[in-house]
């Protein structure tokens, strides 16, 4: 049986290594940057259109009607960029973020040796395996079975699988807010973020309420001349982290932007600022340019349709690899016809707090390969959101 895994981030990785571990050996797995390790890599920043992408814009390469063909080299955004900055550490416990394979520890935490946050390097060097470096273009079904059409050096050629795994993640393409004038501003000043030294004696907005914004507000603080929180006011607190990252005496908060005008930022409440730097913390969207429509999924994981098409790591964080690993132990043990196919259809991607709950269904569907729960996995897990609060806390 072949099968192609289209990713090699820690979804994709994780899954190749229950594949392996099932004994599949017909397997390719294709990323379309040079290296593995997904947004775990440092790579530079790349000149992006805000504007188009707050409208939901975002263009692809067209695929010629028969294969192999010549094609012209792409010069569309391919969003090959990361979020990765040079001090990155994980936000998540390493207990309940590693999977079967302990973590390697090499790099020394800026926390200190016994620190449980992990450096991205050795994130990235976890990750590494073999890969197939082409870019994927495009998925579809020809009779019954799975066509993969890369492009790659200005050729794109169809490679064809019986079973597919999509697992190229949700972190590429960043989510916009549609803010006038947000283009214009941002065109003028550099705000992509790789460093707080970016930001030192500015005034500086950081929009979003979720755990980049977060870390942008409380890392850009002790050099910022003025740091703003932007959020709407119907923001919630945040699932894991609450809202204890905003909650400083320099921190300002206001509410959501709706214009800007030169260098001036208004908001709802009819206030405005004069402002150097905007750091967006707003997240990112689901995007699989590859398919024309993410089908409906049991579990998160098999497309309701058609189980030879499965997702692994199409679910919001927490448990972050070690999910990807009991979804990927799903697949393949489906796929070698021993596990069970889910029979529910999943649309909510935020896990928590049901872990155990889902944990188990997967179990079930995995023929009890996957160990019994441990409640030591979800302990870890808020040990830790609960030492990075205390930071948030303690480091007025």
């Amino acid at each position: 049986m072949k099968i192609a895994i289209i990713g090699g981030g820690p979804s994709g990785i994780i899954s190749l290594h229950s594949l392996l571990k099932e004994g599949f050996t017909e397997i390719t797995l294709f990323e379309r940057r040079d290296d593995i390790g997904g947004c775990w890599q440092c790579l530079p920043p790349e000149t992006v259109n805000f504007e188009q992408i707050s409208q939901g814009i975002i263009p692809l390469d067209p695929v010629p009607d028969e294969l192999p063909a010549k094609v012209s080299p792409s010069s569309v955004q391919r969003f090959l960029d990361t979020a990765t900055y040079s001090y990155l550490e994980t936000n998540v416990h390493e207990t309940a973020m590693q999977f079967d394979i302990p973590f390697p520890r090499e790099t020394i935490s800026k926390r200190g040796k016994d620190s449980p946050f992990r450096h991205y390097t050795e994130i990235n060097k976890y990750l590494k395996d073999i890969a197939a470096l082409d870019h994927w273009e495009k998925l579809d079904k020809i009779n019954n079975k799975w066509r993969l059409v890369l492009r790659q050096f200005g050729d794109t050629a169809d490679y064809i699988y019986e079973k597919v795994i999509v697992a190229s993640g949700h972190f590429d393409v960043p989510f916009v807010p549609q803010i006038p004038g947000l283009q214009e501003f941002l065109d003028f000043n550099d705000t992509v973020f790789r460093t707080r030294e970016q930001f030192a004696d500015k005034t500086a907005i950081v929009v979003g309420a979720s755990i980049s914004a977060m870390d942008g507000v409380r890392d850009i603080l002790p050099v910022a001349k003025k740091t703003i929180s932007s959020r709407k006011p119907t923001s919630e607190p945040h699932y894991l982290f609450g809202t204890a990252a905003f909650e400083h005496p320099k921190v300002d908060s206001r509410g959501q932007i709706t214009k800007i005008v030169d260098h001036t930022v208004y908001f709802e409440d009819g206030t405005h600022v004069e402002a150097d730097a905007i750091l967006l913390g707003t997240g990112f969207l689901y995007h699989y340019p590859f398919l024309e429509s993410v089908p409906e999924l049991l579990e998160l994981i098999f497309a309701a349709d058609d189980e030879s098409l499965a997702f692994v790591g199409h679910n919001q964080p927490g448990l972050t690899f070690k999910m990807f690993q009991w979804q990927a132990v799903v697949v393949a043990r489906v796929f070698a016809g021993k596990g069970k196919l889910p029979s529910k259809v999943r649309n909510n991607t935020t896990i928590c707090p049901d872990f155990e709950e889902y944990y188990n269904l997967l179990r079930e569907a995995s023929g009890d390969v996957l160990p019994p729960w441990d409640q030591q996995w979800l302990d870890a897990l808020y040990r830790g959101l609960e030492l990075r609060k205390q930071e948030w806390i303690e480091n007025p």
